[in-house]
Order: structure tokens, then sequence, then C-alpha cells
């Protein structure tokens, strides 16, 4: 794998040669303990376009924290807007192929955020494995793993330690506390099953 330390928001990159694709209209830091982790196919594509001129309109921030540690198996695409959040210590791993984040969508990792091959998230959505504050003083924090082609729909969210089996769909505007069988379609706020044994390759 290549990997990829002590990488800032510079114009003066030194990235692996196509590993990293930072398009115009991106927000980009990564502190010098950071590492990037690439596949043998992987690549990373931040601030790619739906429609030309896409990445004027929207800006995408991608940042890493102290030690924070990203694993990028195959090719994914962050679109306009979107962003990624990986804080200290943390670790993002983006495993298969054909993967991306639609516009003004969010992962926010402060501890283990798991995604698997063909995944679909769309708009607007949120992915974060904490709350990002205290409450009743405490601030707990726990895994996320997402399977193998999934599909996450306009304005979902989905909370801290989730998991959601292969072939899953999350329907637009979910709420997702439990985790997810594979092969259902679920929805609602909190998030049900609404449909059970699907298939949607």
């Amino acid at each position: 794998m290549a990997i990829l330390k002590s990488l800032f928001y510079s114009s003066k990159l030194h990235l692996p040669k196509g590993k990293l694709d930072i398009r115009s209209n991106v927000s980009f830091y990564c502190h010098k303990s950071a590492k990037i982790e690439f596949g043998e196919k992987g690549k990373l594509i931040l601030n790619a376009e739906w429609f030309k001129g896409g990445s004027k309109r929207y800006r995408t921030i991608f940042y890493m924290g102290e030690n924070a540690h990203l694993i990028c198996d195959s090719e994914f695409s962050l679109y306009q807007g979107a962003s990624i959040y990986i804080g200290d210590g943390a670790t993002l791993v983006l495993k298969g192929s054909k993967g991306f984040i639609n516009t003004n969508s969010t992962i926010n990792c402060f501890s283990y955020i798991e995604i698997g091959d063909d995944c679909g998230l769309g708009d607007c959505i949120t992915i974060a494995d904490s709350d990002s504050h205290s409450i009743g003083g405490k601030n707990p924090v726990a895994p996320i793993v997402i399977g193998n082609h999934v599909w996450i729909a306009r304005n979902a969210v989905i909370t801290k330690g989730v998991k959601i089996g292969d072939e899953s769909v999350v329907a637009a505007g979910a709420v997702v506390i439990n985790d997810v069988p594979s092969h259902c379609l679920i929805g609602g706020v909190p998030a049900k099953i609404l449909r059970e044994n699907i298939n949607w390759k």
C-alpha cells in the first residue's frame, strides 16, 4: 500500500501519483502525524462534480487530526460540498470500489467508521460515531460499520454504534439508532425495518 504522511493544506503537496485528486474549491488539512494509506487501486477524489461548475458552487472540506488514520482501498469520491472530519487518533476505512458521498453530506469520525464496497451515500446525510458534545457529563463514542453495497438516501442520519448489513437500503430522512440486518429496507424516526429480503443489485 502507498502511505502518505505529513500532508498539509498547501499548494505544494507531495502526493502519491494518482492517489489523491484534490480539485478546485477544497479546504484540506492533515496534521503532520496523520496517515493516509492507499490500497493498490485506492484513490480519493475531493470535490468531484455531478454537473459542470458544481465545484465552484460548493466547497468540500477534508480534515485529519493528530494521529488520525485514513485507509482507502479503492476509489472513493467526495462530491461537491461533502466533508470528512477524522479526529485525533480516529480511523476511517473506505473499503471498496465505486463508493461516494454526495453533495452537502458529512462523515464525522471520532473513533472508527468503516464503509464497505460499492456504497452510495446520498445528499445531505450525516454519519457520526459521536454526538460531538457531552450530555450529563458523558460523551460516548461507538464505532459505525456499514457493509457492502449499501444505499443511504437523502437526509438520513447514521448514529454512533450502528452496524448496517450488506445490501440494505436506508430510506430518505431515516434516523438510524439500531443495527440493520442485511437485505433490509429501513425508514422512519427512529428507523424500523420496512421490508426484508430485498436485493437492489
